[in-house]
């Protein structure tokens, strides 16, 4: 957007003040510019949107601020209205640091979203308030027990058997100097901050990762201490299970079986699931859309030779279908392994604050010993931890 239109919009929210005010300023960057980056859509159903691309960094700080060549270095601006420890105030109340955050988040957040990740898909999303979560399982004590006619209810208890959760932040900063809006760098800021959002949501892409494929020794603590998540006694790990062909996608569904749930007074319940997603490394994913992608499957009921004269040829649907096949480049595990299972109810994450861009006006130090105008903090809260261990298999080679 040119400077020219913004100055103009400007002046017309500026009603009955021959000067453009704040009052207008706010109500550009907050009810014109950030719902533009956002989407808004019209009456008609029509869909306006804009990209950060098309607005200029140097025309936002000329509408908001002022002319370049007046207005930077900064100290010739604002060392005549205001003390130099004011000077972040003074930026704020042109607007320019907030209409600024909003191209920057819809950058970050572009980069963040990327279709290539796939964690989101294996985890159930658990907004929280706490640095650490303790989650609680269930007993014999949580069982529904029969209440007869006239009788009381058992009164539902805390259950010792729980399992505790781990967060952490991560972030960085960008600053804009004099230069990036003198020489008008918004390509080369509104690139930065696509990788470093793409670059937050590889680092969650990877946590999620090494969580469900077990590679994280600390993402499943029940009672508080941290134990494998796959293992033998578990039920949940297949092993020489290499993925080949759909007869390995029904032995680890026939493992499933064999797992129990024992939290309702140690009776050995079955386990109610819904697996629908198959998780391989790169070696594997051909070959596990191959499976999944067939119209049908054949069986051959004859002799080991699998000789057609000897018994019969069974053809069916594909049974595996409706599975989806999910893959990273990121795979932490071996190559050869590959998981199947109902992710989303085993794993959660905890998202104490989702990626956000906190936007400031230059402070003292920065603005004086490196000509900073505004600094933009990208960062993300959270964590994946497993609530279960009954839900995913995991197959080896």
């Amino acid at each position: 957007m040119k400077v020219n239109e913004i100055r103009n919009l400007l002046r017309q929210l500026s009603v009955g003040s021959d000067k453009i005010t704040y009052e207008a300023k706010k109500a550009f960057v907050e009810n014109y510019q950030e719902p533009l980056l956002k989407g808004q859509r019209l009456p008609n159903g029509e869909l306006v949107k804009t990209r950060s691309e098309e607005w200029s960094i140097r025309g936002l700080w000329e509408a908001l601020v002022g002319p370049v060549d007046e207005t930077l270095p900064i100290d010739r601006y604002f060392s005549e209205t205001t003390h130099r420890q004011y000077f972040e105030a003074a930026l704020d109340s042109t607007m320019f640091p907030k209409a600024m955050g909003n191209l920057m988040i819809n950058k970050v957040i572009e980069g963040y979203s990327s279709p290539m990740f796939i964690g989101d898909q294996l985890v159930e999303n658990m907004p929280s308030n706490l640095k650490s979560e303790t989650i609680v399982g269930f007993t014999g004590s949580q069982e529904l027990k029969e209440v007869a006619e006239g009788g009381q209810y058992e009164e539902s208890s805390i259950s010792e058997k729980y399992v505790t959760t781990e967060t952490s932040k991560k972030g960085r900063i960008i600053s804009l100097t004099e230069e990036d809006i003198r020489f008008d760098r918004t390509g080369q800021i509104l690139m930065r901050a696509r990788m470093l959002g793409e670059e937050a949501g590889r680092d969650k892409e990877e946590t999620i990762l090494r969580g469900v494929t077990g590679v994280n020794t600390k993402v499943y603590k029940p009672n508080g201490t941290a134990k494998s998540l796959y293992s033998s006694g578990h039920k949940n790990l297949k092993e020489s299970n290499g993925l080949t062909d759909w007869t390995q996608i029904d032995a680890a569904l026939l493992q499933h079986v064999e797992i129990k749930d024992n939290r309702q007074g140690g009776k050995g319940k079955p386990v109610m699931w819904m697996p629908s997603i198959i998780l391989t490394g790169p070696a594997n994913a051909t070959t596990a859309k191959r499976i999944v992608g067939a119209t049908e499957i054949r069986s051959h009921d004859g002799s080991a030779s699998k000789n057609p004269s000897d018994g019969n040829t069974v053809v069916s649907a594909n049974p595996f279908g409706n599975f989806t096949v999910l893959s990273s480049s990121l795979w932490p595990a071996a190559s050869t392994d590959w998981f199947i299972g109902d992710f989303r109810r085993q794993f959660i994450w905890q998202e104490i604050w989702p990626i956000r861009v906190f936007s400031q006006g230059a402070n003292a130090e920065s603005a004086f010993e490196a000509d900073v105008i505004s600094r933009f903090k990208v960062s993300y809260y959270g964590g994946i931890a497993a609530v279960d261990h009954r839900y995913v298999i995991k197959n080896t080679a």
